[in-house]
C-alpha cells in the first residue's frame, strides 16, 4: 500500500497520529486538491492519494475543487477556457 502525504514527513516524527497535530505555523488543516474533470475521471494515483490523505488526516478538511464548483473559491473571470483546457 502507497501512501501520497500533503506535506513532509519531519526526521523527528515517530507516530502517523503526530502528523496529524496542529502545526506550529498555525496554519489552518485544509489540503486542497482540484481536478477539473472531476474524481470519477482522475487516474488512479490522485485517486489514492486523496484516499491516504482522508484516511490519514481524519481533522483535517479535504476541499476537492473540480469545474462544478472552482468558481466558488476562485475568481475565475480573468480565466477562458479552450479545449479541456484552462488558459490566462
Amino acid at each position: 500500500m502507497s501512501y501520497c502525504y500533503s506535506r513532509p514527513i519531519p526526521k523527528d516524527v515517530s507516530t502517523l497520529s503526530e502528523l496529524n497535530e496542529t502545526p506550529k505555523s498555525g496554519v489552518p488543516k485544509v489540503i486542497w486538491m482540484m481536478w477539473l474533470q472531476g474524481f470519477d475521471e482522475m487516474p488512479l494515483v490522485p485517486q489514492r492519494c486523496y484516499d491516504s490523505w482522508r484516511t490519514l488526516n481524519p481533522d483535517w478538511e479535504i476541499v476537492f475543487l473540480d469545474e462544478t464548483n472552482v468558481a466558488d473559491y476562485i475568481d475565475i473571470s480573468d480565466v477562458q477556457r479552450t479545449d479541456n483546457r484552462i488558459e490566462t
